[in-house]
């Protein structure tokens, strides 16, 4: 499942709270949704190679697009009141999402959870599942005959 996947199913079934993976109420934040559809309490994440409880993630660990938005200096970036510069947010897919969830979706409510979805399923390098479209129009067409 894409990352952008299971963010959107995983908004839909915890309550959404910035800062943390699993508030142990029923609540979390982008990384904790996106857990929570894999089964998990949370995504590993700190120390850890980012995601190894979910192998499909490794990616948010080591790909480092341009920031998604024009925020500059010091940004929220977890619940702890930690700020972080730009660069730092830079440097991983996975900071990017804790910051534009935190900042972006739930403080200054200029981004839904539906941008945050399309943002991240722009910078997932895995590659889209194909639809087989051949097989069904050649069943179509062997049905016509």
């Amino acid at each position: 499942m894409r990352a952008s996947e299971a963010l959107l199913k995983g908004s839909k079934m915890i309550r959404w709270v910035m800062g943390t993976q699993n508030d142990l109420s029923g609540g979390g934040c982008a990384l904790g949704m996106m857990a929570r559809v894999h089964g998990l309490e949370r995504l590993n994440f700190c120390d850890d190679p980012l995601f190894t409880s979910v192998e499909e993630y490794q990616w948010m660990h080591t790909a480092s697009p341009p920031l998604a938005c024009n925020c500059l200096g010091s940004v929220l970036l977890g619940s702890g009141g930690d700020f972080n510069p730009r660069e730092l947010l830079e440097s991983r897919v996975a900071y990017q999402l804790v910051h534009l969830f935190n900042y972006h979706v739930m403080t200054e409510k200029d981004w839904t959870i539906e941008q945050l979805s399309k943002w991240l399923d722009i910078v997932d390098p895995s590659p889209l599942e194909k639809v087989v479209v051949e097989e069904t129009q050649e069943q179509e067409e062997l049905v016509a005959v």
